[in-house]
């Protein structure tokens, strides 16, 4: 065992880790089933009545606005979802799935909380609640760190 997986102070090498090795075993179930990982983060978000823009994606995805841009055109282009004008603002464009991309999210969905289930599985209910808090807690100094 290399002496930074034994280093707990090494709290970002280790979020980063787990991050990249989630993202593995979740890209590879996705590619089986032919579904790029960049649409499982738009099919991720939660969407309601009212749908989202743009903007709100690339912001709830954790993607660029220009590469949120480029999937939900992509994903349009496939039937997955389709894009309305605002009618509060013509200028924008509000995203909805369609009846295929309510579908597929359900499956994608279902299918990345079984590895979520999988890997977790030895990790204790009080533990895993401690983590969460914990991570929160980071992404928030994060974030006000890069408001400041």
């Amino acid at each position: 065992m290399s002496n930074d997986k034994k280093n707990p102070q090494n709290i970002a090498y280790h979020i980063r880790g787990t991050f990249r090795a989630f993202e593995t075993a979740l890209n590879r179930h996705l590619l089986s089933i032919d579904m790029p990982l960049s649409y499982f983060h738009v099919l991720r978000i939660k969407w309601d009545k009212s749908g989202l823009s743009q903007k709100q994606i690339a912001t709830q995805s954790f993607m660029s606005e220009s590469v949120a841009s480029q999937v939900v055109q992509n994903m349009e282009r496939v039937g997955l979802i389709i894009r309305e004008p605002d009618p509060d603002d013509g200028r924008q464009k509000i995203v909805f799935l369609t009846p295929d991309g309510r579908r597929k999210r359900t499956g994608v969905l279902k299918s990345a909380m079984d590895i979520v289930t999988t890997v977790s599985n030895t990790v204790s209910k009080a533990d895993a609640e401690t983590t969460i808090a914990v991570l929160m807690e980071l992404r928030e100094n994060l974030e006000d760190l890069n408001d400041s």
